[in-house]
C-alpha cells in the first residue's frame, strides 16, 4: 500500500512512497477511528454509533454549531457513508482531523445528498479518539460519489512533539480567535486574494458547497478571483493541541457584496490553523457550509 505524506517542517509538497510501516501511530489511529465510526453507522445507525464516540464537548453543525451529545439523543440523524482523503495530526498526537467526501443513503440505499465533511478528534489514552466537531455540506445527487480507499489517503504530522504547559495552551487557545479577526481585517483592507496569500499555508485546502475542493495555495487563490465582497468571521469557539501547533476555530461567517442594501449570506465555518516554522499561524483549511440568506 502506498501512502502520501506531507511533513509540516516543509509544507511544500506531498512526498510519495511512505509505506504503512512508516506512518505515525497517531495518524493510523485517527484514520482508524473515523473508518470504525462509519462501520458502526452501517451496523447500528447514526445515533447509536455517535453516542459512544462523541466527546462531551462535541459540536455538530445542524446547521448552526450545536452541542452534539444532547442533539443526537433528541434527533434522528440520517445514515451516511464517508471516508477520509486527508488526515492531519498535531505533533503530540492529541488532536487531529480528517476530511473527505460523504453521502447519505435512504432506506433503499439510494443516495440523497453528497458533499464534503470535516471531523476533528481529540485523543486521550484513557478514552482513545473522541469526536470534537463534525460539519458537512451537501447537495442532492443521483448517484453516490466514489469514496477514497486507503492508498488514496494523504496525511500530515506535526513536528517533534513538545507538550506546552497548561497555562500556555489556555492562553494561546484564547488568542486563536484573533487569527480570524486579523483575517477579516486583512480582507477588508487588501481584498480576498492578497489576504489569503498572506495568511494561508502553501498546502491550504478550501471546501465550499457546490465546488470541488481547492487544494494548494495557487488553486485557492484562483478560486477566490470572483470573491470581491465583504466578509466577517464571527468566532463561536476554538480548540488547540497541547503542542500548540494545530488548532481550529469555528462560528458563523457573513458574506456580502459590499452594497449597503445587499442581503448577506450566512455560513457556518471552520478554520484549521497551523503553526509554521517561524511560529506564525497559517490557515491550513477553510470549510464553509451555508446556513440562511438574510
Amino acid at each position: 500500500m502506498i501512502w502520501s505524506v506531507l511533513h509540516p517542517v516543509v509544507w511544500s509538497a506531498f512526498v510519495p512512497g511512505a509505506t504503512a510501516d512508516s506512518i505515525p501511530a497517531s495518524v493510523t489511529g485517527l484514520a482508524g477511528a473515523e473508518t470504525a465510526l462509519v462501520a458502526a453507522v452501517e451496523q447500528r445507525g447514526m445515533r447509536d454509533a455517535l453516542d459512544s464516540r462523541l466527546s462531551p464537548l462535541a459540536m455538530l453543525f445542524q446547521p448552526y454549531p450545536t452541542m452534539g451529545p444532547p442533539w443526537i439523543k433528541e434527533h434522528a440523524a440520517p445514515d451516511a457513508r464517508w471516508a477520509p482523503e486527508f488526515v492531519e495530526v498535531s505533533g503530540v498526537g492529541d488532536l487531529g482531523y480528517t476530511v473527505g467526501p460523504w453521502h447519505t443513503t435512504g432506506v433503499d440505499s439510494t443516495p440523497l445528498f453528497a458533499g464534503s465533511y470535516l471531523s476533528f478528534w481529540r485523543y486521550h489514552e484513557r478514552t482513545d479518539w473522541k469526536m470534537m466537531l463534525h460539519i458537512t455540506d451537501g447537495a442532492p445527487v443521483m448517484a453516490p460519489p466514489a469514496l477514497p480507499v486507503g492508498n488514496q489517503l494523504h496525511f500530515a504530522m506535526g513536528p517533534v512533539p513538545v507538550v506546552a504547559s497548561h497555562d500556555t495552551v489556555a492562553a494561546r487557545r484564547n488568542a486563536l480567535g484573533g487569527a480570524d479577526e486579523a483575517l477579516t481585517a486583512s480582507v477588508a483592507k487588501n481584498g480576498w486574494r492578497e489576504a489569503f496569500a498572506a495568511f494561508t499555508a502553501v498546502d491550504v485546502r478550501c471546501y465550499r458547497p457546490g465546488e470541488p475542493p481547492a487544494v494548494g495555495q495557487a488553486a485557492v487563490l484562483e478560486s477566490l478571483a470572483k470573491d470581491t465582497g465583504t466578509v466577517e468571521w464571527d468566532l463561536v469557539g476554538s480548540w488547540l493541541a497541547q503542542s500548540v501547533d494545530l488548532g481550529y476555530t469555528y462560528g458563523k461567517c457573513r458574506r456580502g457584496t459590499g452594497a449597503a442594501k445587499e442581503p448577506k449570506t450566512e455560513w457556518a465555518y471552520v478554520h484549521v490553523w497551523r503553526m509554521d516554522r517561524g511560529g506564525s499561524r497559517r490557515l491550513a483549511l477553510e470549510f464553509l457550509a451555508p446556513i440562511v440568506r438574510k
